[in-house]
C-alpha cells in the first residue's frame, strides 16, 4: 500500500486488500488537516496570497458571485484603474471656482458666478445705453453713485471697464477688450489678475 506525500493517505494498490477501516482512517485525516487550517487562520481568508489576477478587458467591471479569486480581484483591480484614468478629465466639484478670486488658469468657473458676472455686465450696459450716460470721449468715466459706486471707463474704442467700488477700498473690475474678457481685483493697495478668457 502507497502513502500520499502530503497527509499520508492510504493508497492501496491493485494487488492490495481494500479495508473500509483505511477508507475511515483517510477520512478522519482529512477533517484533521482542514480543521487545523481553518483554526490557523481564525476562519480570516486575509493570509491569502493570490499570485495572478486575471486580465480584464472590460471597462469599469463588477464582480459577481460565483467567480474566482483571480477573477474577482482583477476586475476591482481594472474598476479602479478605469476609475482614477476616468477622474484625470473629470472636474470634481470641489475644483469648480465660485469666487472670482483665484488665479489658478485650469479651473472652471461656476455657472452660477458666470451668471453673476453677466448680470453685472448687462446692468452696466443697460446703464450706459441711457443717453444721459453715455460718454463718446476716450478716457470718459460714468459714475453711478449708489451704496457701492459703479464705474464704466473707456480707453478707446477696443477696451472697456466696469468696476464696482466699495468703501473699504476694494475694486472688482470686469474688463472687455477686442481680444480677451478679464476679471481684476484691488484689495485697496495693488490690482490682481484673477481671471482672463
Amino acid at each position: 500500500m502507497q502513502l500520499t506525500p502530503n497527509y499520508k493517505l492510504k493508497k492501496p494498490e491493485g494487488t492490495d486488500p481494500v479495508d473500509i477501516q483505511d477508507f475511515n482512517d483517510n477520512a478522519d485525516l482529512i477533517d484533521a488537516a482542514l480543521k487545523k487550517k481553518a483554526e490557523s487562520s481564525g476562519g480570516d481568508i486575509s493570509g491569502m496570497t493570490v499570485k495572478t489576477l486575471d486580465d480584464i478587458t472590460t471597462e469599469f467591471p463588477v464582480p459577481v458571485a460565483g467567480e474566482s479569486t483571480k477573477t474577482f480581484l482583477g476586475k476591482v483591480k481594472k474598476f479602479f484603474s478605469d476609475t482614477k484614468n476616468w477622474m484625470t478629465g473629470v472636474c470634481l466639484i470641489g475644483q469648480i471656482v465660485n469666487n472670482c478670486v483665484t488665479n489658478n488658469a485650469k479651473l472652471p468657473l461656476s455657472a452660477a458666478q458666470g451668471k453673476v458676472l453677466m448680470d453685472l455686465y448687462n446692468v452696466l450696459n443697460t446703464n450706459l445705453t441711457n443717453t444721459a450716460l453715455v460718454a463718446n470721449a476716450a478716457n470718459t468715466k460714468i459714475e453711478l453713485n449708489g451704496p457701492i459706486k459703479v464705474i464704466a471707463y473707456g480707453s478707446d474704442k477696443n477696451k472697456w471697464a466696469f468696476q464696482q467700488q466699495f468703501s473699504d477700498g476694494v475694486i472688482l473690475s470686469l474688463g472687455i477688450s477686442e481680444t480677451e474678457i478679464f476679471y481684476d481685483y484691488y484689495d485697496g493697495t495693488s490690482w490682481v489678475r484673477k481671471w482672463t478668457r
